[in-house]
């Protein structure tokens, strides 16, 4: 019988196959969907996920872990399915919406369950050992399957979503085979959902009173807004200017299709994010939390300018978008933690990425739109300015914080 960490990793390294990640929105584009159309369905996605954060949790904690983890495998099947079978924009908006139903139910779901039934067998303090193990597993096959992802696009460009439904498929099982963890959450008669609300809204309320926080968070939210709409519009921008014989492939295109291009890129952005991962508290202490901020938004202000001037710029814009976000995560969640009681820490930081998703909604429509009216490249240097103000914001105040004002504080997980 196999182990439940064993199953754990298995799960890890065939619940989240990158095989799609690399040409997904090159493969949405080439079905005719305009890029005014694209940025309506990020949107639409990011808009879906926030407002279904709550409610998948609520029928989350009804479902038990298990069952959660396994709708949300049957919808990233379908939705796999879906991309297969959509060759418009309409087609494609349910598509999107199993998207974002599934990263709903999938929210958070797996630690739960993991750290549910470690605690069942009075085995918690084996969870950052399974949980950090489980993740190399998860980095290592997105590493793989990135890049294979990219090879299978350039043979036939449906092959990278038959192999991500047939290793969800392996996922499926796995989850099938998990043990159902107990988990009881009976609340009093008091607790009704509108109290809750009121009481998650008053702690939200209270705990961001700070001005300097608040700031922090529009500055913060901005970058990450700005990076994941950015994001949607780099596979088509590499794409273009690889095609070009005088730009990004420099005569080699006929010899490596962009499918493998982008597949490769996308690996070694997987091996640039762990880098920058392990370089931010080296960061943090060169310069402290604040100007680490101010930083990395002018490189992602300046790199958003380079896709205008030179298509080589682009394939530094797509390092930019990959790489400074694992460096500044880690210094931006301490420096929030840092601020917010203990006790409403969870509460806080689900509300922040909430955030996250609500600004990427304006920036994707924004890009799509001007996108479709002048230029793609254009659309990114509108997008810079707003980037320029943000860190000038956080200028003035990084000036008056001590150089590290915040004490070690534990991370929330990433979901």
């Amino acid at each position: 019988m196999i182990s439940i960490d064993k199953k754990y990793y298995l799960y890890e390294a065939t619940g989240s196959a990158g095989f799609m990640r690399p040409i997904m929105v090159l493969y949405v584009v080439g079905q005719g969907v305009s890029y005014q159309e694209l940025g309506f369905l990020s949107a639409f996605l990011s808009a879906t996920v926030l407002l279904l954060e709550v409610p998948t949790g609520a029928v989350t904690d009804r479902l038990g872990r298990r069952r959660s983890l396994l709708v949300s495998t049957v919808l990233y099947i379908t939705m796999t399915i879906g991309f297969v079978l959509a060759g418009s924009f309409w087609a494609f908006l349910p598509v999107y919406f199993a998207r974002a139903v599934a990263k709903g139910f999938l929210s958070g779901s797996s630690s739960s369950w993991l750290y549910d039934v470690l605690e069942e067998r009075s085995a918690t303090e084996e969870y950052t050992r399974i949980r950090g193990r489980g993740k190399t597993a998860q980095w290592v096959s997105l590493t793989v399957t990135v890049s294979v992802g990219g090879v299978l696009y350039t043979i036939d460009p449906l092959y990278p979503f038959y192999c991500t439904a047939v290793l969800n498929g392996i996922a499926l099982a796995v989850i099938w085979s998990f043990p159902e963890a107990e988990y009881r959450n009976d609340p009093s008669e008091d607790e009704t959902p509108w109290r809750a609300i009121k009481q998650t809204i008053g702690t939200i309320r209270e705990q961001t009173e700070d001005t300097t926080l608040r700031v922090y968070l529009i500055v913060i939210c901005s970058f990450y807004g700005v990076i994941s709409a950015s994001n949607t519009y780099i596979q088509p921008l590499v794409a273009e200017g690889y095609s070009d014989p005088a730009g990004l492939g420099l005569g080699i295109s006929a010899i490596l299709p962009v499918g493998a291009a982008l597949g490769g890129l996308y690996a070694v952005a997987r091996l640039l994010s762990g880098v920058m991962s392990a370089l931010a508290p080296r960061l943090e202490s060169a310069i402290g939390p604040h100007w680490s901020v101010v930083l990395v938004l002018c490189t992602l202000a300046g790199s958003l300018v380079l896709p205008f001037v030179s298509p080589v710029g682009t394939v530094m814009l797509f390092f930019v978008l990959n790489g400074p976000k694992a460096l500044i995560r880690p210094i931006s969640e301490s420096f929030l933690n840092s601020r917010i009681d203990a006790a409403s820490r969870a509460t806080v930081m689900s509300f922040i990425s909430m955030l996250y998703s609500g600004v990427a909604i304006p920036v994707n429509l924004i890009i799509g739109f001007v996108s479709t009216r002048v230029s793609l490249e254009f659309a990114l240097l509108i997008v810079a300015v707003p980037t320029v103000a943000a860190g000038l914001l956080w200028v003035r105040y990084a000036r008056l914080l001590p150089v590290n004002p915040h004490a070690q504080a534990v991370t929330p997980e990433d979901n």
